[in-house]
């Protein structure tokens, strides 16, 4: 079943997507022409730079799986994976490895998080400590558990998650425990599990931070639950799953924390659906699928959530639909496919969701599109109907975004490209034809982008597939390939995301290699 290779390949997505990365920009021939250039002139000034070719002894290993990504206030983008940290400076990447002779050089290969705190100072979590980056000398001060000479010392070496509050404090979340390290003062303290006080740390290592619109710090644990530090005593409330009691958290295991707009906690575990903790903070609204009630949420495993503007809760289940959590009514109602109701969704395998400039919830699944009105509950199903030219090619939908023109922009797996005209109701299809290299650059659409100037990419991963940019004036593609005879070819023909920064840039995920472009 598509859905099935969907998830496989989404979770491949989010984590080894990444194995490498290709940056997109303008070089300073085209970043420095005037607005009269022709835009042909300027996209052929465009050019992919090699990179982690193999041909280097020490780039053998690149960026490796990547694990997170962050932009200091130079412009540096850091690269941290499971091969060690990378800076990409707008010309060259640069590597960073671990070296256990050379105290200032990262402590591991494995740099699981990031965050660069309010003084520009980058922060590193590690298998072997916290790093702080040292711009000056371009070289790194790592903090260990145990005492040394740096003044700060962790509960444990195996650093997993990291916070930053207004006050710029930063806030370590370790195996061992929790670190508040304040750099200004440099001034610590500690928070760690103690069976003789109930109000220390919960049990099990860090999990999850996630600071709240008060500046309270939640933390989720592995196996502990859900704590809430009080910075004024140092001590902390918990939450756990208690058997007897229907009000306790689910699953001690939390390793998700969210807040709506109403100030309320959100919490996810793995396999056991969501809670929210009530106003008072004494108990928890469980939800949990019920096959037995149509309100209740659609699946205990959760593939996505987002909240809408109203602060409403739309949530992906594996693979029961989607569940929409009304704010207003205070409950969930699944949205699943009803063969005898021409106006329910149309397939319970949910692919790819998006909120338009409408407020339209738009969904697509393994078999159409489907357009949610929440003022009547119903669906609009759009279907493929090789009968009419103007309707979809290929039923799975596997990726939408919404142009400033209000154009609906429709990916498929193995039908191409649709653009929707929302008030006409026709889709126009955009497919690979052989021999026209401005056509589409592959039928199967992973994943789609809008840049700055509302310029729509196409990521593709068929098998000789690649990158487009979507031509408005000619209505055409203009497509990017790998050719393994050209070093300034794309780094891999199966494109797994594009994302463009702040700056105009994409950051393009591709299977092997990275670039910048």
């Amino acid at each position: 079943m598509l859905l099935r290779r969907f998830y496989a390949l989404r979770s491949l997505k989010f984590r080894p997507l990444l194995h490498a990365f290709v940056l997109v920009a303008l070089t300073n021939g085209a970043a420095q022409a005037t607005a009269q250039t022709n835009v042909e002139q300027l996209l052929d000034n465009m050019r992919f730079q090699r990179l982690l070719t193999g041909e280097d002894d020490n780039e053998k290993d690149g960026i490796g799986v990547v694990f997170s990504i962050v932009q200091d206030d130079t412009g540096f983008i850091w690269i941290g994976g499971d091969s060690g940290l990378t800076r990409y400076d707008a010309h060259a990447f640069k590597f960073y490895k671990a070296d256990t002779k050379n105290p200032r050089a990262i402590p591991s290969v494995w740099v699981s998080d990031m965050r660069v705190d309010h003084e520009g100072v980058l922060w590193l979590a590690t298998g072997g400590g916290l790093s702080r980056y040292n711009h000056e000398t371009d070289d790194f001060t790592t903090f260990h558990s145990g005492k040394d000479s740096t003044g700060l010392t962790l509960p444990s070496d195996l650093v997993t998650a990291l916070e930053v509050d207004s006050r710029n404090n930063l806030y370590i979340g370790t195996s061992g425990g929790l670190t508040v390290f304040n750099p200004e003062r440099s001034a610590a303290r500690h928070y760690t599990f103690d069976a003789n006080d109930p109000k220390s740390l919960a049990e099990g290592g860090v999990a999850a931070l996630f600071i709240d619109s008060e500046e309270r710090l939640w933390a989720g644990m592995s196996g502990g639950g859900l704590s809430r530090l009080d910075p004024t005593t140092g001590s902390f409330v918990h939450w756990r799953n208690e058997p007897t009691d229907p009000d306790s958290l689910m699953h001690n295991h939390v390793d998700r924390i969210a807040q709506d707009n109403k100030g309320r906690i959100w919490v996810a575990t793995r396999g056991y659906g969501l809670a929210r903790l009530d106003e008072d903070g004494r108990r928890f609204k469980i939800y949990r699928h019920d096959p037995e009630d149509s309100h209740t949420i659609g699946s205990d495993i959760i593939s996505d959530f987002h909240l809408d503007r109203r602060g409403n809760l739309w949530v992906g289940g594996v693979p029961t639909g989607v569940s929409f959590y009304d704010a207003a009514k205070a409950r969930f109602r699944t949205l699943t496919h009803q063969p005898e109701n021409p106006n329910s969704l149309d397939h319970n395998g949910v692919l790819s969701l998006l909120q338009d400039s409408e407020g339209i919830i738009w969904i697509g699944t393994e078999k159409g599109l489907n357009a949610y009105n929440r003022h009547t509950g119903q669906f609009t199903r759009y279907a493929p109907n090789p009968k009419d030219p103007d309707s979809l090619r290929f039923g799975a939908i596997t990726t939408l975004v919404e142009d400033r023109d209000g154009s609906l922009w429709v990916g498929s797996w193995s039908g191409g490209l649709h653009r929707f005209n929302k008030r006409t109701g026709k889709f126009k299809n955009y497919y690979p034809e052989q021999g026209k290299t401005n056509s589409l650059v592959g039928a199967h659409i992973w994943n789609l982008a809008l840049d700055h100037d509302n310029t729509l990419w196409v990521g593709a991963i068929d098998q000789g597939g690649g990158m487009g940019q979507y031509q408005r004036d000619t209505d055409s593609f203009r497509n990017y390939h790998h050719n393994p005879q050209a070093a300034n070819s794309l780094a891999y023909n199966y494109v797994w995301r594009i994302l463009p920064d702040r700056h105009g840039q994409l950051w393009i995920g591709t299977k092997n290699g990275a670039r910048p472009f």
